[in-house]
């Protein structure tokens, strides 16, 4: 008995330590996408508003969210959680705040300096870098992060899917970053219709890798 839970205890360890890679790409493709200037997705954008207005950072605004929404499936929705909800819910924010105290300051200037061409080069990287986690992530299946949350608990209400729970999610969220004085643009637009499309495509090549690293043996 002892030696099952302690196994069990190692895989889940194992499996933190392989979300924790998904929520420092999904930070840094964020801070890419921040920094071209040209908006981001609709719950980043609402992340930028937030900190617009009161004085915090764009990544501690997604902390409070993401940590509210799981408060709220822990009390009425608690299967959808695990140890990789808390980790994409507490640390996509302090990943996103960790990039740009790294690349803050070097982007800045960077894409000041390089204008347009710089800052699409940024938009792609960050949407890259963000569908690549994604995909990495989603087959370790180790609880929904915030967006997911949010979404599901829409799709509930109008016992509508998913992928319109979250079309609903990214329609509020894009029209109160607005209110709160967000820009929005081009990395708007890739970041709310890009990465879950490529991510489906990227999925299946990298899905084993995923496996490989979270520990997990019963590979589909």
């Amino acid at each position: 008995m002892a030696s099952n839970k302690k196994n069990t205890v190692m895989k889940n360890m194992r499996k933190c330590l392989a979300v924790v890679l998904g929520v420092l790409g999904i930070g840094f493709g964020i801070e890419c996408i921040i920094l071209a200037g040209w908006g981001c997705d609709p719950i980043t954008n609402f992340d930028v508003g937030i900190s617009l207005l009161f004085p915090i950072s764009v990544g501690m605004a997604d902390m409070i969210l993401g940590l509210t929404c799981f408060a709220a499936a822990f009390i009425f929705r608690r299967q959808w959680l695990n140890l990789g909800s808390f980790l994409f819910c507490f640390g996509t924010g302090l990943s996103i705040d960790s990039f740009h105290a790294f690349l803050g300051t070097w982007g800045e200037a960077l894409t000041r300096t390089g204008g347009v061409p710089v800052k699409i080069v940024f938009v792609i990287i960050g949407v890259l870098a963000i569908s690549l986690s994604l995909a990495y992530y989603i087959p370790i299946d180790f609880g929904y992060a915030h967006w997911d949350i949010m979404a599901m608990f829409i799709a509930e209400a109008t016992k509508k899917s998913y992928g319109f729970g979250l079309t609903i999610v990214y329609i509020i969220f894009f029209t109160a970053s607005i209110l709160l004085g967000a820009g929005f643009g081009f990395g708007t637009i890739m970041a709310t219709l890009v990465p879950g499309w490529l991510a489906d495509k990227m999925m299946p090549h990298i899905k084993h890798f995923s496996y490989r690293i979270a520990g997990i043996t019963d590979m589909k």
